[in-house]
């Protein structure tokens, strides 16, 4: 009865004490979250590690620390991060150990601190896989001078605590390195995009500018043909008027409206028809540029007209045919002359 009142004395205080290690462990954690809010600013993965060890030495002071990670490219396990530095070479040691003996192999499939006699058998090796509910991260070692009998329990759980909150910091870091790639790699075809607009509006500037130059080019060409007194004709690759001055107008007689749309051939004399077809094809087949012509014209009140003149060819910017045009003259007085 004396032992049993005895621990009765010793319980609350013991309890109190507890309490106060759980809490404080609690509190340590709950800092380790709010250092995620400083994910986005890290260099590199070892700064979460290095303040996690901090975490966890604050709750459990172990002889010394070592954080493995999975290197994402080829899935091995490396070593990121050993405090102390000096112990870098010993965990090596006990990490090969732990993978030959399968004790590392058996611990990624738990989620509790797993305890294992170190290599010297005077001390011991925690491990702990650091995790998040998406894959493994990687793996936490430390010295212990105890084993799991007479480890805290509590200690134990909140260790798993800080350790997913250390893996989710990781995953954190490794998501904004991919963000960070990809706003950069965004930037950069923005960029580019960029260039490529300003490239783009500068063209469509200069070919408006060559537009309005042509434009008004062509008004001056009008003018002229205009104002000529040699009949003018342009059609298109079937031979139909698509325009013509006013001297043709004046020449034959005809309105506009009974020449544009009509084959040029249908108001030639049917002696000359066959000819003006022959060279017409001629042209299209790109074997002839210019061509002379004399052919006979019929007019709109019956009568008919010599005239003369050059058939050439009416191409685009890509010297793709498409038209013909033809100066006309009126020699019927200098035909007549000549008889």
């Amino acid at each position: 009865m004396k032992n049993h009142g005895d621990r009765l004395k010793l319980d609350p205080e013991e309890l109190y004490r507890k309490k106060q290690e759980a809490l404080n462990a609690l509190r340590i954690a709950t800092e380790l979250i709010s250092f995620d809010t400083m994910v986005a600013a890290l260099q590199e993965p070892e700064e979460i590690l290095e303040e996690t060890a901090k975490k966890i030495q604050e709750i459990y002071k172990f002889k010394g620390v070592c954080f493995y990670l999975v290197n994402e490219e080829n899935g091995f396990f490396y070593q990121a991060r050993c405090i102390p530095d000096k112990d870098s070479v010993r965990f090596e040691e006990e990490c090969a150990e732990l993978i030959e003996s399968g004790v590392f192999s058996l611990a990624l499939h738990k989620n509790a601190p797993h305890f294992t006699q170190a290599i010297n058998e005077k001390e011991f090796i925690l491990i702990h896989p650091i995790t998040t509910p998406r894959r493994i991260r990687g793996m936490f070692l430390a010295i212990s001078l105890v084993g799991k009998d007479k480890f805290p329990e509590h200690v134990g759980y909140l260790l798993t605590l800080i350790l997913f909150f250390c893996a989710n910091l990781l995953e954190s870091y490794e998501t904004y390195g991919y963000l960070k790639d990809i706003n950069t790699k965004l930037e950069e075809h923005v960029e580019a995009l960029g260039k490529l607009n300003t490239r783009l509006i500068k063209e469509i500037e200069t070919r408006k500018q060559k537009e309005i130059e042509l434009k008004k080019g062509e008004e001056r060409y009008r003018s002229i043909i205009e104002n000529i007194e040699d009949a003018y004709v342009e059609m298109d690759l079937n031979g139909k008027l698509t325009f013509c001055n006013n001297s043709l107008l004046k020449i034959t007689g005809y309105d506009k409206s009974e020449v544009i749309g009509k084959k040029f051939s249908s108001f030639v004399d049917k002696k000359d028809r066959s000819m003006v077809l022959k060279l017409i094809k001629g042209l299209l087949k790109g074997k002839m540029s210019n061509r002379y012509i004399q052919i006979k014209i019929n007019i709109k009140d019956g009568g008919s007209i010599f005239m003369e003149g050059l058939l050439s060819p009416i191409k685009d910017g890509d010297e793709n045919l498409v038209g013909f045009r033809t100066i006309l003259r009126d020699v019927t007085n200098r035909k007549f002359l000549g008889k």
